[in-house]
């Protein structure tokens, strides 16, 4: 995908870009840190694209996610990927830890959260749904 595609994806995309980024706050410094690391914007990790470079940096934001929160709600903060793709990130980026002495120790260095933190549970809303479905639910 050319430069100019992932441009126009992203003009396409910003104000969900914008959503996603704020609902991570707490992952923001990381987020920084792995945009350099895979020389991206920022807010390119959360492009719907397949570029090499942009899946990366995904994967290892989706791994780090995973440490915090369980699979559904990983797959939300990340963009309303499928429990499916968090465990395909996380494997690929543990395989890639495996692999790749220098990621190894940039991912190493990135922020971790205790098995404490790690068991709070958090509330994300729920998606809002037109008001014709939530009338039809308690007949």
């Amino acid at each position: 995908m050319t430069t100019d595609k992932i441009t126009i994806l992203y003009s396409k995309n910003r104000a969900e870009i914008n959503k996603l980024l704020n609902n991570l706050k707490e992952f923001e410094p990381d987020i920084i840190r792995i945009a350099e690391y895979h020389k991206i914007p920022m807010d390119f990790i959360f492009l719907p694209c397949r570029n090499r470079e942009i899946v990366d940096a995904r994967q290892c934001l989706t791994s780090l996610i995973r440490e915090r929160y369980n699979l559904h709600q990983t797959g939300r903060l990340i963009g309303g990927y499928d429990h499916t793709t968090v465990i395909n990130s996380c494997r690929a980026v543990s395989d890639r830890r495996d692999t790749d002495k220098e990621f190894n120790s940039f991912y190493k260095s990135l922020t971790h959260f205790d098995k404490a933190s790690k068991k709070r549970k958090v509330y994300i809303e729920p998606p809002v749904y037109p008001t014709c479905f939530t009338s039809l639910a308690f007949r």
